[in-house]
């Protein structure tokens, strides 16, 4: 099974934009994506525990963790190329801050990013990482 696993609202176009930009500076091919419209999301947030309903919460299983929020951004740019890589150091900054900032952009993200009527996939190279 995946060992870094992203659950996020494959219907957001900031979630979407981020899965891309994920793909696109990845260092290797380690995460793999379940968006929360899918059986394979649903499956996880109950084996974990996930709160999936409201859809304003990114996550990331890995290692046997879960991050969420600026929690799991943080984490995912451990695994990104430079610069994109530093940024994992806002690790260090209180959390209440990170994740005050993480919930005003989600609160605010589908009037800032358009909504999507169907997930997209970036292409045929990453569709096998998708979990539906």
């Amino acid at each position: 099974m995946a060992e870094k696993i992203i659950v996020f609202d494959g219907l957001c176009g900031l979630c979407n934009g981020a899965i891309h930009f994920i793909i696109a500076n990845e260092r290797a091919s380690v995460f793999y994506f379940a968006p929360l419209q899918g059986e394979k999301a649903r499956s996880l947030a109950r084996e974990h525990n996930l709160e999936i309903d409201e859809a304003e919460t990114i996550y990331l299983l890995a290692n046997g963790r879960v991050y969420r929020r600026s929690d799991a951004v943080l984490e995912i740019a451990r695994d990104l190329v430079q610069p994109w890589r530093a940024l994992a150091w806002f690790r260090f900054a209180p959390r209440w801050l990170r994740d005050t900032v993480y919930r005003v952009i989600a609160r605010h993200r589908h009037r800032l990013f358009r909504r999507r009527k169907a997930l997209q996939v970036p292409d045929e190279k990453v569709k096998e990482r998708y979990l539906m």
